[in-house]
């Protein structure tokens, strides 16, 4: 009988050490350029934070913010989503539910009732920017760019 033993040397927690900085590096770079190209493509000021990558449920996450805030009846709001999709007459996305054409609502004062009805919003509104689609795609980019280059093809 002829028996032969190779020995091993166990190097999956410096492997899985490397793989995690690497991915902290690449996507705290992508956030960067990710907030580089929304501001870019813009035409106002966002006031882009880079959130720096973090743990996740299910590894590493990092991201944009925009910490442009505009304040409408006393209510403070992130005016980036209006400008990158729009507004009223101007937005494209589909509707989620079908808009009512008149509607009850009470009186200023709350003396009684009057019927509501919904004006025309075509040619209203701010035009679209879709400026977070170009930074997605700016910032995966740049991820997929630094994990090929640190880690080689997977």
């Amino acid at each position: 009988m002829f028996r032969s033993t190779v020995k091993t040397f166990n190097a999956f927690p410096q492997v899985t050490a490397q793989v995690r900085r690497v991915s902290r590096d690449a996507l705290d770079k992508a956030s960067a350029a990710a907030a580089a190209a929304a501001q870019a493509n813009s035409k106002h000021r966002l006031d882009i934070e880079v959130i720096p990558a973090g743990e996740d449920l299910e590894g590493y996450s990092a991201g944009i913010k925009s910490r442009r805030l505009t304040d409408v009846e006393g209510k403070t709001t992130p005016i980036a989503l209006f400008l990158d999709e729009g507004t009223l007459g101007k937005r494209k996305r589909p509707l989620k539910r079908g808009r009512k054409s008149s509607w009850t609502q009470r009186n200023p004062g709350g003396s009684g009732t009057h019927t509501a009805t919904r004006q025309d919003v075509s040619g209203k509104g701010i035009e679209g920017e879709h400026f977070f689609p170009k930074a997605r795609s700016a910032g995966r980019k740049v991820l997929l760019t630094q994990i090929k280059e640190k880690l080689g093809p997977l």
